[in-house]
């Protein structure tokens, strides 16, 4: 849990509320992760020498929670079974929609993050719906838009940090 939140599911806001309240679900190109990568590229753009590989190192550590803002979207790092909790599943392939039956140990896998989701939610080529199991909202991703969007954002920050213009 200590690495869930900070590296793979950053919280979409980042005013301190009552935590009782507080959403912890991730959501693309949050304030908190975009933060990130800006403080990572302006440390950049000021490094020298030696520090400028670290600072390298941090820019892409940040990159990557960046992007999981997108992949991740509306999962939280926290046990939490309305935020994360996935039934019926189905991945779309070869146009049409495939049931998958991934809940096969339900006592096993944690309601943390996309556990019940599996890979999908990090697969750049997939099509894939569920219903979240607790408030049965419906939830369709098309990957390859979103990881689109995620990858036009992160190229607008490489950008930023090399001082090149953005073609």
């Amino acid at each position: 849990l200590n690495t869930y939140i900070p590296f793979h599911f950053v919280p979409r806001h980042t005013k301190q509320v009552d935590l009782a309240l507080y959403d912890f679900r991730t959501s693309p190109n949050c304030d908190i992760g975009r933060q990130l990568v800006e403080t990572a590229v302006f440390e950049l753009k000021q490094a020298r020498g030696d520090n400028r590989t670290r600072k390298l190192i941090k820019l892409g550590i940040a990159l990557h929670t960046y992007a999981d803002t997108w992949a991740h979207q509306d999962f939280s790092g926290i046990f939490n079974p309305k935020d994360n909790a996935v039934a019926g599943m189905e991945i779309f392939v070869n146009g049409q929609w495939e049931k998958k039956d991934l809940d096969v140990l339900p006592s096993i896998v944690p309601e943390t993050g996309h556990a019940k989701a599996h890979y999908f939610p990090d697969c750049s080529h997939s099509t894939w719906r569920y219903y979240n199991g607790v408030t049965r909202e419906r939830i369709e991703r098309d990957n390859r838009l979103i990881f689109l969007d995620a990858a036009r954002n992160i190229y607008d920050f490489l950008c930023a940090a090399s001082g090149l213009p953005n073609r």
